[in-house]
């Protein structure tokens, strides 16, 4: 099944954003609401926490969420053009 790559990216900054600046942070809480009700309003609120919480946090935050994007192997099959949609390898 094919993904969003915005929700892919808000996916991996759920789970990053839980894991470093905690469950209960804002962000977390934000981007959790973003995955689980994908509609526009969410993306935004997701994206006015990431730019509120300090540099250095933000900058780790989304390393790490970008890294974790590079080796989904999943996002990488669907954005290829030719890729088949079924019986893929991931």
């Amino acid at each position: 099944m094919k993904t969003d790559a915005t929700l892919r990216f808000l996916m991996a900054l759920s789970e990053t954003s839980k894991r470093i600046a905690g469950a209960d942070s804002r962000l977390a809480k934000a981007a959790a609401e973003a995955v689980s009700h994908p509609k526009p309003a969410n993306f935004v609120g997701a994206q006015e926490q990431l730019a509120l919480i300090e540099e250095e946090l933000r900058e780790r935050i989304l390393r790490e969420t970008h890294q974790h994007m590079s080796c989904d192997i999943s996002a990488i099959w669907d954005s290829m053009p030719t890729a088949p949609r079924t019986n893929r390898p991931n």
